[in-house]
């Protein structure tokens, strides 16, 4: 920069280095800019770095607590020569059943292993009573079925189940009271020989008993059969008496005189249907002088109609 040459110069000159500083501070300001940029973008990928790193550490520390926690594993070995790796069977079955005396009962037992059912398969059913006692086994599968030949089981199981799918189950017909207690499934696929094996708590219960006509019932049939069938009569009876019978008119003024259409008329009219009917039930719901009132009114009947027949002639 050269110096100043003349007063004249300075603002021209001051003017200058303003701008000069101004082009200046503007380059560090965006070198600055720049820089802290740059900062903000490693503190942003540091902490999501440090975050990963913080969430990693987490899980592999949970992992080893867990591991710790749990039953130390055996010393994985290597197979023996001509051996396969052995896995544990899972066996499963309803815990409780309930049956009626008399029914067939499947008891459902299934099971999973890790290689494919082969005929070394074998499922074995064994029962323990409820009255206590040892369990003892009644049923055996070894690629084909062999059923009790002897004991209570006896002709009473069944087959039921299907290896290929995982089925062991087996059908008890005609359950019994004694049949009460504990059936065990166990299962058994080489390699896999280890497992739990499942257990059924089978309860069964009498039958409803049907209805029976006892001394009581056919005591009351008797007494009551009678009493209604006396019942309904005397109901008819009197329903008879109110809708049939009516008391003769005794006020009803004789007949003065025949007209044309009675000259037609014979002298006796034969009494239909349910004249006979309405005169049946007063002869026989009425007192007993009824008949001695019916013979009189039958006679002052015959007087009025052969004065009537005598007037009509004059």
């Amino acid at each position: 920069m050269t110096a100043v040459q003349d007063l004249s110069d300075l603002p021209s000159y001051l003017k200058h280095l303003s701008d000069g500083l101004e082009i200046y501070w503007k380059g560090e300001l965006t070198e600055l800019k720049a820089e802290i940029s740059s900062i903000t973008k490693v503190i942003i990928f540091s902490s999501v770095l440090s975050c990963l790193i913080i969430l990693v550490a987490r899980q592999i520390e949970v992992y080893y607590v867990s591991a710790l926690l749990l039953p130390l594993p055996l010393p994985s070995l290597p197979p023996l020569p001509g051996l396969n790796q052995v896995c544990t069977i899972q066996v499963s079955s309803p815990t409780t059943l309930s049956a009626a005396q008399g029914d067939a009962v499947t008891l459902k037992c299934t099971f999973w292993s890790r290689t494919s059912a082969t005929s070394m398969l074998s499922v074995d059913w064994s029962f323990r009573p409820q009255i206590g006692g040892p369990a003892h086994t009644f049923f055996h599968f070894f690629s084909v079925e062999y059923p009790p030949k002897e004991g209570p089981f006896r002709g009473r199981v069944k087959w039921q189940g299907n290896p290929r799918w995982g089925v062991a189950s087996i059908l008890l017909l005609n359950a019994s009271l004694s049949d009460n207690g504990t059936y065990t499934c166990t299962v058994r696929n080489p390699p896999d020989v280890h497992g739990a094996p499942a257990h059924i708590q089978l309860t069964v219960t009498p039958r409803g008993q049907p209805l029976r006509f006892t001394d009581v019932a056919v005591l009351l049939a008797l007494v009551l059969l009678p009493s209604v069938i006396i019942a309904l009569l005397l109901l008819g009876r009197v329903h008879c008496l109110g809708r049939c019978c009516r008391s003769p008119r005794r006020d009803e003024p004789p007949a003065q005189g025949l007209h044309s259409t009675d000259r037609e008329r014979p002298l006796y009219e034969k009494p239909t249907t349910k004249q006979q009917v309405d005169m049946c039930c007063k002869m026989d719901l009425q007192d007993p002088e009824f008949g001695e009132y019916y013979i009189h009114n039958k006679r002052l009947q015959a007087e009025t109609m052969d004065e009537a027949v005598a007037e009509s002639q004059c």
